[in-house]
């Protein structure tokens, strides 16, 4: 199963100082990825890449390579 992301919103105002240290400490992240293990809340940066949006976008969708292929097919077939 697939961890849930979690963003950080920079008007969150409940987060204490020493969690907003460690957060900075590793380098800016918009999301996180969250994990519990052993009883622990275990956030790990993660950095989104625009292909790995869109990939997830067209999974949502419903959308498979099949469909691309054919949609590109389509497209370049000659009017008639």
């Amino acid at each position: 199963m697939l961890n849930p992301l979690v963003k950080v919103f920079s008007k969150c105002v409940n987060i204490s100082a020493q969690v907003g240290v460690c957060i900075m400490s590793v380098g800016h992240a918009e999301y996180y990825d969250i994990a519990t293990e052993s009883g622990q809340i275990i956030l790990t940066p993660v950095r989104i890449q625009q292909a790995d949006v869109v990939r997830a976008k067209l999974e949502a969708l419903g959308i498979n390579e099949q469909d691309v292929n054919d949609a590109i097919h389509l497209a370049r077939q000659k009017s008639v």
